[in-house]
């Protein structure tokens, strides 16, 4: 057996003349939906693989049983060069990660949102983010969901987790492939313990030979009643299955703390432990509406659904892990794949055989590590009867919903009081008054809205002064002038004419007129009247100053009719003689609204009689999602 190692630049692009052959040992991890590692020694005075094996290039790894077997077993990225000195040996160890880093590398930027996308495009989308990088993938189901400032690769594992997927990267082609599915493809391979095979003789696939066996029982995790939620800063603004349309599994609420509250469960498990639920809350922090309409607010609560329900699938049973070793396999196993373990350990007492360990069936390959030296190949498995990957107690939380103050960088809708007014109309009772509450396209969703009235006698701040306009009694002359010169040149003839300074006589007639009033006996003094008397007839009377301070009406508007959005809240309400003042809850009249509640919501109030001013506040009570318009 001999292993080699391919160098390239960070282009892809193969560098120096041919393989490096002098790979003392290697080992290789393998990792489902995440990223392994490699390692591999060289000799230190081998100066060829040393200047070629730099920082930052990338490697392959292949094993080559003497031209037998030829098969790539890991690739990855040089992070470290470790120079190391013992009993006349020196050696160049090489580590990093496996390729699958390069797409820790890349991020997804701000705003990455997938409205009802299937999973196919949307990880076909994600990888060609990352240059040099394709993927495979067939799965058809749609996914609603937003991401901000994380990795190419956190979020293709996020998919995955919403989803029920799994990631690995392809080994075996020449470019670099992420595979995304559900896996579970048959490897070909049973496991048997050395001591007691039990193998069918019908069966025709390969057997190895598992050493090193452990196996652990963990029912720690099992949850089968989730309570989801999606985004938001707190339970109570957080998204729900509210809006869900999935019925499988169905939906179903409780009220506590006064709290309604949506869940689902998995009842096979609840009849397996008889009847015993257990359950907790989870965050799906990723998963929000992406746009503040009841469409989206569907799509994300059905989102909201199927990755509740790929979560609860994982957890609702007690799972089963095995680790142990295989010597001399000569065939890579892939994560995600599964194999046959058939396992039986016995012991003998009083001449008889009684089975302390006895497992058969499919399992999942959760981790796969090889190792390479001169004593030939070592291959470590982790399995699993369920495709999860072993945690903590503590690990288990989703999203940490205990702690859901800890937010990350995504959209967070949020509880919201908004206050409006007082709005001032006025109105009697031939004229209605209208104010508009006005509902932006940022509010997810209203909760409640109430309307507070009042009313007011109308109030001035001045008053006219009084004037006289006239005496009384009957019909009476008018001043037109008065003559003020008896010069003898007409032109030096003046007259002082009503309400009017001294004025030059002009040319004539007047000043004909004026003569004509010489002739017939008027002198200076004398003025000029009206031919006849009248009272029929009006007098322009020239403005008065205003007298300044509060004056108020003694009426209000009575018999008030109310009405929202062409609905009637309240009919026949105030008084002329008092003042009016009442809250109405007028949330089913702004959320039953033609078109939805995000718009104008027209209040018309109208008077049966009386007059004054109306006072309109309202308080909305609603979840804000605060989307930043588009650029």
């Amino acid at each position: 057996m001999q292993i080699r190692v391919d160098v390239y630049d960070a282009d892809g692009v193969k560098v120096g003349e041919g393989p490096i052959t002098t790979v003392i040992r290697a080992s290789v991890e393998r990792m489902l939906d995440g990223a392994g590692s490699i390692s591999f020694s060289v000799p230190a005075h081998d100066t060829r693989a040393a200047d070629l094996l730099q920082k930052e290039r990338r490697v392959r790894l292949y094993v080559d049983d003497f031209g037998e077997n030829l098969r790539e077993v890991g690739r990855g990225i040089i992070r470290k060069r470790n120079y190391k000195a013992s009993e006349g040996q020196w050696e160049l160890t090489i580590d990093g990660p496996d390729m699958l880093d390069e797409l820790k590398r890349r991020t997804v930027g701000i705003n990455e949102e997938y409205e009802n996308q299937t999973v196919k495009s949307i990880v076909e989308g994600l990888v060609d983010l990352v240059p040099g990088w394709s993927a495979e993938c067939d799965v058809l189901d749609r996914l609603t969901a937003r991401f901000d400032a994380v990795s190419v690769l956190k979020t293709l594992q996020k998919v995955c987790e919403l989803q029920g997927l799994h990631l690995r990267f392809k080994l075996g082609v020449d470019s670099n492939v992420v595979q995304v599915g559900v896996f579970g493809e048959d490897a070909g391979l049973t496991l048997v313990n050395t001591d007691y095979p039990p193998l069918d003789p019908s069966q025709n696939r390969e057997v190895a030979f598992l050493q090193d066996y452990t196996h652990e029982e963990d029912s720690e995790p099992i949850v089968n009643r989730l309570y989801p939620f999606g985004a938001g800063q707190n339970v109570d603004a957080a998204l729900s299955l509210e809006l869900s349309n999935r019925n499988d599994p169905a939906i179903q609420s409780v009220v506590l703390n006064n709290r309604r509250l949506y869940y689902i469960e998995n009842a096979a498990s609840i009849a397996a432990l008889d009847g015993e639920i257990i359950e907790q809350f989870g965050q799906f922090k990723e998963i929000g509406p992406l746009e503040n309409t009841d469409a989206f607010e569907e799509l994300a609560a059905n989102a909201l659904h199927d990755a509740a329900n790929a979560w609860l699938e994982r957890r609702a049973f007690s799972q089963n892990n095995y680790a142990g070793t295989v010597r001399g396999h000569v065939k890579t196993i892939n994560t995600g794949d599964k194999l046959t373990l058939d396992y039986v350990d016995v012991i003998e007492q009083a001449g008889k055989i009684i089975p302390i360990e006895q497992v058969k069936g499919e399992m999942w390959v959760m981790k796969a590590q090889e190792n390479f030296s001169e004593n030939g190949v070592i291959l470590s498995l982790q399995l699993s009867d369920i495709d999860r990957h072993q945690q903590t107690a503590a690990s288990v939380v989703i999203g940490s919903i205990e702690a859901i103050e800890l937010q990350g960088t995504t959209v967070q809708p949020s509880f919201n009081h908004s206050p409006f007014g007082p709005e001032q109309v006025l109105i009697d009772s031939s004229n209605t008054g209208t104010v508009d509450l006005i509902i932006s396209s940022k509010v997810l969703k209203v909760l409640e809205v109430t309307m507070r009235v009042r009313t007011k006698p109308f109030t001035a701040t001045a008053t006219a002064a009084q004037t006289t306009t006239s005496a009384d009694g009957g019909d009476h002359y008018h001043l037109l002038g008065t003559f003020v010169s008896d010069a003898s040149s007409v032109s030096a003839k003046r007259m002082l004419l009503a309400k009017s300074t001294t004025w030059p006589v002009p040319t004539l007639p007047l000043t004909a007129f004026i003569a004509e009033f010489q002739l017939n006996g008027g002198s200076v003094g004398d003025g000029w009247f009206t031919s006849s008397s009248s009272g029929d007839h009006s007098h322009t009377i020239p403005a008065a100053s205003l007298d300044y301070g509060i004056y108020r009406d003694t009426e209000r508007p009575g018999g008030m009719g109310i009405t929202v959005n062409g609905v009637t809240v309240a009919e026949d309400v105030g008084d002329t003689t008092l003042d009016f003042d009442e809250t109405f809850d007028i949330t089913e009249a702004v959320l039953n609204r033609g078109g939805g509640f995000r718009g104008v919501h027209p209040v018309v109030i109208s008077a049966a009689e009386g007059q004054g001013e109306v006072l309109v506040t309202f308080d909305v009570w609603s979840l804000v999602n605060p989307f930043k318009p588009p650029e």
